[in-house]
């Protein structure tokens, strides 16, 4: 005798009950790939991203900008005349300023990127192990279930045994009384 596997056919309200829970388990697959798995892949896509740093480098443009305009009209405001040496010297201020501000600006745009996108990915794992979890949890129940269901089913087949055993006993012992 082979140790095989035994197939369980269901009848009546098993069977009913068994297609229910399938049908309940496709339309939760169809809801996930529908409304997590975009959201997913879109938080994936995103891993590699650089915006903040990009952002970051035009912003230090526009304040360059910004404020050699500033000094500009605060010179013409005040009447003040400068000398080539002094606005040598202020252009060389102003730009020893701006390169230090922008290393610092981009610098903490780089680490703030690198910090989004490390949470990013930290996210996506714990969802990661959050589905395969509630996968898990749901593949334990429906062989719980099964199992439950074989044996109720083999515990009703033995009870019919009995039964059949109980009135076949029964015969012939009225058999043989007569």
């Amino acid at each position: 005798m082979g140790g095989g596997t035994k197939t369980v056919r269901l009848k009546g309200d098993a069977a009913a009950a068994d297609r229910e829970v399938g049908q309940t388990y496709r339309e939760d697959l169809e809801k996930f790939r529908d409304m997590v798995m975009p959201l997913v892949n879109n938080q994936l896509g995103s891993l590699n991203d650089n915006s903040m740093v990009k952002q970051a480098v035009a912003d230090n443009a526009k304040r360059g900008e910004l404020q050699t305009g500033a000094t500009k009209r605060n010179v013409a405001r005040y009447g003040m005349g400068m000398t080539t040496a002094q606005r040598n010297s202020m252009s060389k201020r102003q730009k020893m300023h701006s390169s230090a501000t922008n290393a610092g600006s981009i610098n903490n745009a780089r680490l703030a990127q690198s910090d989004r996108n490390a949470n990013v990915a930290m996210s996506l794992a714990g969802q990661g192990s959050s589905y395969r979890g509630q996968a898990l949890n749901e593949m334990v129940s429906a062989v719980s279930q099964e199992s439950g269901r074989m044996v109720g089913n083999a515990q009703s087949a033995s009870q019919a045994r009995g039964a059949n055993l109980g009135s076949a006993m029964s015969m012939a012992s009225m058999a043989m009384s007569v």
